[in-house]
């Protein structure tokens, strides 16, 4: 028999009065430049400087199309005393959780006067987008760089420019390599100490295998046999972009002390095993106090048609049948497998046909989805019949009286029906074939219509389990 379960949902309630502004900016969008990559070293005033900047909507509506702008500061504080640089990154229309990572050449301006300064990158640095924060804009490098004043002299051309160092020939100075003794791996983002900045996204779609990357301030969802652990993008949250957000990581010995909620900063290599996109790091750093893990719910549908999308993702599906129960794993009627990896044994007592709500970690197995439940209370438990008890005492003749009482493990969400049956249908029949239990109740009373005088055995079934207890009709007096 098939059950349901409704899905409860999350309402968001505004205060009128004052509280309607807050409201009102909570729809807005707000770009900020997430990642922000500048050139270092000493420049000359009138010298091009080559900027990678990531600008995200971290807001709640899509923001219209921007321009992020380049300056020169002193102290890493946006300010009138800034000194602007000449270029600009054009940011199409941002939709809310998206990015956009451009490089932009920019130009020092020659009258720029000598000293250290840092570069800082301002999304919507126009101020064409209304925000619902506009002061979270900038990002600044984390050292600053040294402009010498533009020569005076007569012959103002640049003395000759040896060539950079470039181990491996591929055309990339080693100074910005991301792997400068391997010609085939390509760079990817921006070189560190030990190896090149990315985003979890920007691994989980595009790779590339080989590529050396550094992720910051992830949030652990899940851990694995083999010392693998599943990292998120912090800031996803309830109701954000879940697609992309999550990566594998195989992270040595240092697995052992991380707990699911630790934001971690990774160093490692990008490689495809099989399908989904995996990290083995270097170096797995705890940096940040720990957070809880929200899941977002999608629907079998969109599992079954995009699964790499939500690999190493934290996702909820509600309402799937299993088609069919192995030793590790249950086949949805939907199309996508509930596999025992991380939580050891799946609920023993689910049966085909049952209807399921699964939490876990979306894993791509190369063909289909995979859902790994990550502990017990993941896994919804379909309802059972655990008792069948008789109400006691006897139905007269021509009337109807309770004669039974069903009992389930825990209560429905909506009106739920089990069937009763009278062995003795001369002697009494069951007012409306059953008992109807009323949605967040554990147990229903039978009704019998007494019509002879007479013991009876009555039986009820829900899906494989059947219950029988007795009752009877008294004569009447």
């Amino acid at each position: 028999m098939k059950t349901l379960r409704v899905m409860c949902a999350i309402s968001c309630f505004f205060a009128f009065g004052a509280a309607a502004g807050s409201a009102s900016a909570k729809s807005k969008p707000n770009l900020k430049v997430t990642v922000f990559a500048a050139t270092t070293g000493s420049h000359v005033a009138g010298a091009k400087l080559l900027n990678t900047a990531t600008v995200a909507n971290k807001g709640k509506a899509s923001a219209a199309a921007s321009r992020t702008t380049f300056h020169l500061s002193l102290d890493r504080k946006k300010s009138k005393d800034d000194i602007a640089l000449a270029g600009e990154q054009k940011v199409a229309k941002l939709k809310k959780g998206k990015s956009k990572k451009a490089a932009t050449s920019v130009t020092i301006p020659a009258g720029a006067a000598a000293g250290s300064y840092y570069v800082g990158a301002c999304a919507d640095g126009k101020g064409a987008v209304k925000e619902s924060n506009e002061k979270d804009n900038c990002s600044f490098s984390r050292s600053p760089i040294v402009v010498t004043a533009f020569p005076t002299s007569v012959n103002t051309s640049p003395p000759p420019v040896p060539p950079a160092p470039d181990a491996d020939g591929d055309g990339v100075p080693d100074a910005t390599d991301c792997r400068p003794d391997d010609a085939k791996l390509p760079p990817v983002g921006h070189k560190t100490a030990t190896a090149c900045e990315s985003a979890i996204r920007d691994i989980a779609e595009f790779g590339p295998d080989g590529a050396a990357v550094a992720i910051e301030y992830a949030l652990v969802t899940a851990k694995a046999p083999g010392n693998h652990i599943y990292i998120q993008v912090d800031d996803v949250g309830a109701g954000g972009d879940a697609e992309y957000s999550g990566v594998e990581v195989e992270a040595g010995s240092a697995a052992a002390d991380l707990q699911v909620g630790d934001h971690v900063d990774v160093i490692g290599i990008v490689s495809t095993p099989n399908s989904g996109r995996l990290v083995t790091a270097d170096s797995v750093t705890v940096v940040g106090t720990p957070s809880s893990v929200v899941f977002t719910t999608i629907t079998a549908a969109e599992f079954e048609a995009v699964p790499h999308k939500y690999d190493a993702v934290p996702i909820t599906i509600a309402g799937s049948f299993i088609a069919e129960i192995a030793e590790s794993s249950w086949s949805m009627i939907t199309g996508y497998l509930v596999s025992s990896t991380l939580i050891g044994t799946l609920p023993p007592n689910a049966l085909v046909g049952d209807s399921a709500d699964v939490s876990g970690i979306g894993d791509y197995d190369g063909s289909e989805g995979v859902l790994l439940p990550r502990e017990s209370s993941d896994v919804f438990i379909p309802i059972r019949m655990v008792s069948f008890d008789s109400f006691g005492g006897c139905v007269a003749v021509g009337n109807t009286g309770p004669v039974a009482t069903v009992t389930l493990n825990h209560a429905s969400p909506i009106d739920f029906m089990v069937q009763v049956d009278s062995d003795d249908g001369a002697s009494m029949t069951i007012t409306g074939g059953g008992v109807t239990v009323l949605a967040g109740n554990t147990s229903g009373i039978v009704l019998g219509d007494g019509i002879s005088p007479g013991g009876i055995t009555l039986t009820a079934q829900l899906g494989a389990v059947q219950l029988t207890t007795s009752a009877a009709v008294c004569p009447d007096d």
